[in-house]
């Protein structure tokens, strides 16, 4: 009974391990938006951690919006991934749904629920699909065409496995003209028409192994200067969860030049000002879990903390 039991649990780990396989290997989405439901800025997608819904192994995402308003956006979403097919969790249908199937073949069609509505979704069909070479690694790709519902406005994008959709593009055969109709993760966020956006651009898909990057002046200036660091090489914050004064721990010689603290809502709180570049005096602030934005020598991270 005790051999089943360990058989049965190490085929359930490769299962669940398999499972989330897009997700390996602490991957991230660095996107630039010319507009949209929170307004132009850059947008950072990472896992945060496993959880589970309806029974099912997911992955929470932080999808942290940085706008061009200075106002800070963070959100947790939940996805899934079963086999080949990526599913995001819709709260108010309390189900998951199909955002990329890479099971599917040319004419095969997948129906996008909207996100922040309870009625409407958007649709994709598959024109082809094939392997493209990242870095020298084999990654599938889907070739997508959205249909918009009006007969002039043609919206194309690709599918590119663990990466997403990138940088599609919308023409009006009536007349001519092209219209970025961008891509990013989720995919799930309504569009009004065919070219009123939301315009987003992928600018870079990381992880520990491979990088991927879109060459425009818009992502050359991103992913150049304001590309966020991962939290562990550079930057700690201790102790965590804190109580009282919270210090930020270099290390590989970077060196601090300020912060910012958030709430779990986005709104800033606190900032560095003309104190100590390492120290956040952060014992007035209520129980709860925060962000914390480190800026310095190894570039900007965001670094969680949790006020006990």
């Amino acid at each position: 009974m005790l051999s089943r039991l360990i058989v049965c649990l190490f085929l359930l780990s490769a299962q669940i391990t398999h499972a989330q396989s897009w997700f390996d290997e602490n991957p991230q989405w660095i996107n630039d938006f010319s507009f949209g439901f929170a307004g132009s800025g850059y947008e950072y997608v990472s896992p945060e951690g496993d959880t589970v819904l309806l029974g099912k192994p997911a992955i929470k995402i932080r999808r942290l919006r940085e706008m061009n308003s200075g106002m800070l956006n963070s959100e947790i979403r939940v996805v899934w991934q079963s086999g080949d097919t990526i599913r995001a969790w819709h709260e108010q249908k309390n189900d998951f749904f199909t955002l990329y199937n890479f099971s599917l073949a040319a004419g095969d069609t997948v129906d996008v629920r909207y996100h922040f509505s309870n009625a409407g979704s958007s649709k994709y069909v598959v024109q082809d699909t094939g392997t493209m070479l990242i870095d020298g690694r084999p990654f599938r790709f889907q070739d997508v065409q959205w249909i918009t519902g009006v007969s002039t406005y043609h919206c194309n994008a690709r599918i590119i496995e663990k990466i997403g959709m990138v940088n599609g593009t919308c023409v009006n055969t009536q007349q001519m003209q092209s219209y970025p109709d961008g891509h990013h993760f989720f995919i799930d966020d309504p569009n009004q028409a065919a070219v009123d956006g939301p315009a987003w651009f992928l600018c870079r898909y990381r992880n520990d192994s491979i990088e991927y990057k879109e060459s425009s002046i818009a992502c050359d200036a991103l992913t150049a200067v304001k590309t966020p660091v991962a939290a562990g090489p550079a930057y700690r914050l201790v102790p965590n969860p804190f109580a009282g004064d919270v210090f930020i721990e270099t290390r590989n010689a970077a060196t601090v030049e300020a912060w910012r603290v958030y709430d779990a809502a986005g709104h800033l709180l606190m900032t560095s000002g003309g104190g100590a570049a390492n120290v956040i005096r952060a014992a007035e602030l209520p129980p709860g879990f925060y962000l914390v934005e480190v800026s310095g020598s190894a570039g900007r991270a965001f670094l969680r903390a949790v006020r006990q």
